[in-house]
């Protein structure tokens, strides 16, 4: 937002993409009941979409509910036939994922030139 209010704590917006692949940017903070946004904007996409591309870019921060959330859409699309990526991983959610032994776990697409890896 450049009006200079606040981000909200966690958003998404989702993109179509062709060949049934969806590009969703995630922004603020994945905490708490910010999880729920995530789950209800990005589970109805499995059936229809082959590929979700969470874009993380924007993401600065992430908990353990957080990470909790992102396996567990890991899960429900294997279980819908699609592949869950994650793309542009900031600093930040690279050092949980890398902590919590889940780095290796999710299929990492693309990177940040910002962030070194």
């Amino acid at each position: 937002m450049t009006d200079g209010t606040p981000h909200p704590v966690f958003s998404i917006t989702v993109q179509r993409q062709p060949d049934q692949v969806a590009l969703v940017h995630c922004r603020g903070r994945l905490v708490n009941d910010s999880t729920e946004i995530l789950s209800s904007g990005v589970q109805p996409l499995f059936p229809e979409c082959r590929r979700v591309l969470l874009d993380l870019t924007e993401l600065n921060h992430i908990n353990s509910k957080g990470v909790g959330a992102l396996v567990t859409l890991h899960f429900a699309a294997k279980a819908a036939g699609s592949n869950l990526e994650l793309v542009n991983l900031s600093q930040h959610v690279r050092h949980v994922l890398g902590v919590t032994r889940l780095l290796g776990f999710f299929t990492v697409v693309g990177e940040n030139p910002a962030n070194p890896t």
